[in-house]
């Protein structure tokens, strides 16, 4: 029926008032579960509609008879409406559109099949759910921006519906809450004590009514696309501390992303960062996710502004932490992370040289997998700081002869002209003889 389907589309974009006659021709004979119907929905929501037009296909999408077969199509519509132009007349028609959101809810079914390895806010956006959910926030916050003065809690009506939405136990529920966690930023703004009493037991896996999939929807939500701040932060720590004692168990759908967002908590916002936050985390990692924590910090430094944010990292935490790594506390070194942790060397430009030297007093790697040789052949670091690299090179050589081998010619040819010591270039030397 797709061709059918497209032209019946296509008719009622170019005549909108053909494609209400035809909805009336179908509620004269009472068919409601028919494609035809797809296609008028389906047009509507990709129509710049005006608000009478609006308020027209409004007056169909009133008729419930349409909702157990076209729920998808008509939550695209009421979402279409608090979006582009149409917000300049949205908040006269929310009444009547909020009306159809409450009663279409009821009517979204538990039919979705989502694989074994569940990203629950990609599944939620692609639902009917998930753009319910968005129609209720962005058309509160048009509905906000009409008061005055302008109330800093939801109003009954939205309070009632959100709360529907968190308290359904079925599939769209799951859905609706991965998108009410996905605006977390914009809920704890709206309304903090709201968020606090009605989102925040869903990241909790000790919870007395815990559900995994509850978790792992509020989960996936949060991390992706949040941005941390210091808000957020106060309120979320304490469900980072209690969330990271199962960071190797099933729950996490999204483990990487929990430890990149555990590394920003830690470094931006914990008061003491070692004595609680890395002492958690290592208490319950494997060895695999204390590598993914190494090669997400390295991550993170990538993308910082190169002048400031390393070298704060450096002072408040990092530095420290690389020395108690080398100390044993709270674990020895695995070869596995000493790769990912000379990576971090070309994003610390500013504390290059006593970055290298904790560096070389890693364990020897071998094969060493990691990119800095690579990447100082080209850099400035071979002439604002030769000792430094020479100092890397020869570590690197000890390391891995292999993976030095061609990079290490080009950087020695460098480095024996410049100003070194005369110990270290005579290791350079040796090294370029061996090569």
């Amino acid at each position: 029926y797709s061709g059918i389907i497209e032209s019946i589309a296509e008719a009622t974009r170019q005549n909108f008032d053909w494609g209400l006659d035809l909805a009336e021709a179908l509620n004269r004979v009472e068919q409601w579960n028919i494609y035809p119907w797809t296609a008028l929905i389906y047009a509507w929501s990709t129509m710049e509609l005006g608000e009478n037009r609006h308020r027209k296909v409004l007056r169909w999408l009133g008729k419930t008879e349409l909702y157990p077969k076209h729920n998808r199509e008509i939550a695209k519509v009421l979402y279409k409406l608090v979006q582009g132009d149409s917000v300049s007349y949205a908040v006269n028609l929310l009444p009547q559109a909020n009306k159809i959101a409450t009663a279409l809810w009821s009517h979204l079914g538990n039919t979705w099949l989502i694989n074994e390895k569940k990203n629950w806010f990609r599944f939620a956006i692609n639902h009917p759910a998930g753009e319910l959910v968005l129609f209720w926030l962005l058309g509160f916050w048009h509905w906000q921006a009409q008061q005055d003065p302008k109330p800093m809690t939801f109003s009954d009506e939205y309070r009632r519906a959100l709360l529907d939405i968190v308290r359904d136990q079925s599939l769209p529920g799951r859905f609706g809450r991965a998108v009410l966690t996905h605006e977390f930023s914009f809920l704890l703004a709206i309304d903090e004590a709201w968020t606090r009493e009605n989102l925040l037991p869903f990241f909790d896996p000790y919870r007395d009514d815990f559900q995994t999939d509850d978790f792992q929807a509020a989960w996936d939500g949060f991390l992706i696309g949040v941005h941390l701040n210091p808000a957020i932060a106060e309120v979320m720590a304490n469900l980072f501390l209690k969330a990271v004692e199962k960071i190797d168990s099933d729950l996490f759908n999204q483990r990487k992303q929990f430890i990149k967002y555990y590394i920003y908590m830690l470094a931006d916002f914990a008061e003491t960062p070692h004595d609680e936050w890395i002492l958690k985390f290592f208490q319950s990692a494997s060895q695999e996710a204390k590598d993914c924590f190494a090669s997400e910090v390295g991550d993170c430094l990538l993308y910082m502004d190169e002048t400031k944010q390393p070298e704060k990292w450096w002072q408040r935490w990092l530095k420290s932490y690389w020395e108690n790594r080398l100390l044993g506390r709270p674990d020895p070194l695995e070869s596995s992370e000493v790769g990912h942790m000379l990576d971090w060397l070309l994003h610390l430009t500013s504390v290059f040289p006593e970055a290298v030297d904790l560096a070389v007093r890693m364990p020897k790697a071998s094969p060493l997998r990691c990119q800095v040789i690579y990447e100082l052949s080209d850099s400035d670091l071979l002439q604002n700081h030769p000792e430094a690299v020479a100092k890397l090179l020869i570590y690197l050589w000890k390391c891995d002869r292999r993976y030095t081998r061609y990079p290490g010619q080009k950087i020695i040819n460098e480095l024996l002209p410049l100003n070194i010591s005369s110990e270290l270039k005579r290791e350079l030397e040796e090294i370029k003889v061996q090569l």
